[in-house]
């Protein structure tokens, strides 16, 4: 056994990374395991959809404002989501991914079976017309 062994300094150093890492003397060892693993899985998170798309929302089209113009026009909708997990921004085609598909359900909700963005996704949110088409 080396001289660090018996005098301890090995067992110190162990104790003092474990204790200044995980708070142990206190018994916060658990939350801030936890925080870790929160922190760890925030880019996982930021690739996730979390915005299904019901059955009547799957019968509404995504056109363009062009392509709607034969169309009765029935409502303009708002739809938010996020865009960032914590400080870490959300991929741009899951966000637009997911305000579509909002826009969608709700085209369906007020019965609509169109829907075109009238503006792009800026900060979680974009601006779509709810269309009746023949």
């Amino acid at each position: 056994m080396t001289e660090a062994h018996r005098s301890g300094v090995g067992y110190t150093i162990d104790a003092w990374f474990v204790t200044r890492c995980f708070c142990v003397e206190d018994g916060t060892v658990i939350k801030r395991m936890g925080f870790a693993v929160a922190l760890l899985m925030l880019p996982v998170l930021s690739a996730c959809t979390w915005v299904p798309l019901t059955d009547e929302g799957a019968s509404v089209q995504l056109r363009t404002l062009e392509q709607a113009r034969a169309c009765e026009r029935k409502s303009r909708v708002t739809v938010t989501v996020k865009d960032r997990i914590g400080a870490i921004p959300r991929s741009e085609d899951k966000v637009r991914g997911e305000l579509e598909t909002l826009a969608r359900n709700e085209a369906a909700r007020v019965g609509g079976n169109a829907v075109a963005a009238e503006s792009e996704p800026t900060d979680g949110r974009q601006v779509f017309v709810v269309y009746r088409c023949p």
